[in-house]
């Protein structure tokens, strides 16, 4: 029933609202990587496909964030660092990632901070924290302990 991915949730049982989840993931396979569950009780006016597009914006805006930090490379990016977040499941937050000494991350999290650097161009940053695992990503973007930046 593709249709009911686009009613509002609070006009659906909460098996059909599972259902429209499963189905909306099964059209969409990067939907597996959110959590719709807390929007959608939060807002019972919305239907799954709309918490879906948000919480895809919500992540592009996060990661075109990330991606300008990671592109830093002088003490601009000096604001307060907001108290790393805990997630129940093995999936790392950004800050997590970045804040944490390299050698304290866990090794799917030390190939997730790799990717994303390397994706982004910092190929410098990486091999400078396997040289120097004590540091985390965001001490050497932020210029902590690195002699020449490109």
């Amino acid at each position: 029933m593709a249709s009911s991915i686009r009613i509002p949730n609070i006009q659906m049982t909460t098996r059909e609202r599972n259902n429209a989840v499963g189905n909306y993931r099964a059209i969409h396979a990067w939907a597996t990587r959110f959590n719709p569950y807390p929007m959608l009780n939060a807002n019972p006016g919305m239907s799954v496909e709309q918490v879906f597009e948000q919480l895809l914006e919500e992540d592009e805006q996060r990661l075109t964030g990330l991606r300008a930090r990671m592109g830093v490379t002088g003490r601009d990016d000096t604001c307060d660092r907001t108290p790393r977040a805990h997630r129940p499941d093995s999936q790392a937050t950004a800050e997590r990632l970045f804040t944490t000494p390299w050698h304290q991350l866990e090794t799917h999290e030390q190939a997730q901070v790799r990717t994303l650097l390397e994706t982004a161009g910092r190929q410098d940053v990486t091999r400078t924290l396997a040289h120097n695992p004590s540091m985390s990503a965001d001490q050497i973007i932020d210029g902590h302990g690195t002699e020449a930046r490109p």
